[in-house]
């Protein structure tokens, strides 16, 4: 932190989240239970209408496990706080469910997502890399709307996501999209704090990020335009992250 002043309010704002999580998720109960359920008929769409609570509620949970880590955190270890959390999950469990969490945008700006896990990831735990996904989920809707503006009617544009092995043992997830691309200015500049090419952007979910990714096992982060479309308006972005588990369960990589 750039000050003790600083600190001290982002523990004021990450107390109050809290409080606004509580709140919510009581709120979010209380939803649920007024659902129909038992033996009378549910309404049609009930199903899916849980689907989605269920998406929301566990998305509020790992906010809430963030706003935690946070609050410890001071000298230490971020990453360590975050690895540390009480309901641990899977990897693939946790790119899904950032696909669920991110889809309601997407669906609202006509891009599709699409997410591949190798079943060779089995008992890998995703550790901290939630918030990593889906910052960079919504970095790469982000991307293709402003490559074709708000008012599509079809689809304006894919992410694709993708998570397996390398040959030397590590795990790799990408996260590519067929957006704006990137300018040739960011590339040094792209994961530093305060940096962003949005027109509104904070300049720190990409730091953040790297901060993350960084702690990891002969972990590395990189986002870089795709080579495979041409040097158009739109060539696309890949951002790409590798990390050596700690511990899995499968027998080996797949």
């Amino acid at each position: 932190m750039a000050s003790s002043e600083g600190a001290d309010r982002l523990t004021v704002l990450a107390h109050e989240l809290g409080n606004i999580l509580d709140g919510s998720l009581r709120c979010l109960g209380l939803a649920e239970r007024s659902m129909p359920g038992g033996a009378e008929p549910e309404a049609p769409g009930s199903d899916e209408a849980r689907r989605r609570l269920d998406t929301v509620r566990q998305a509020l949970l790992r906010m809430s496990e963030l706003v935690e880590a946070a609050m410890k955190h001071s000298a230490g270890s971020l990453t360590a706080e975050i690895s540390g959390i009480q309901s641990p999950i899977e990897l693939g469990e946790a790119i899904f469910h950032a696909v669920d969490v991110l889809t309601p945008l997407a669906d609202e700006h006509h891009v599709r997502i699409t997410a591949c896990v190798s079943n060779g990831l089995s008992g890998v735990p995703a550790g901290p890399l939630y918030p990593v996904l889906v910052n960079g989920l919504r970095n790469a809707i982000e991307a293709i709307c402003r490559s074709v503006g708000t008012g599509a009617e079809e689809t304006s544009g894919v992410v694709d996501v993708n998570a397996g092995w390398t040959e030397d043992g590590r795990v790799r997830i990408s996260i590519r999209d067929d957006g704006v691309g990137l300018p040739r200015a960011a590339t040094e500049a792209i994961f530093q704090f305060g940096f962003s090419t949005k027109p509104r952007g904070s300049g720190l979910g990409l730091a953040v990020a790297r901060s993350i990714v960084e702690e990891l096992p002969e972990g590395s982060i990189r986002l870089f335009n795709r080579a495979d479309r041409p040097a158009t308006d739109r060539p696309g972005a890949i951002l790409e992250l590798t990390f050596r588990p700690v511990a899995r369960t499968d027998a080996g990589a797949a």
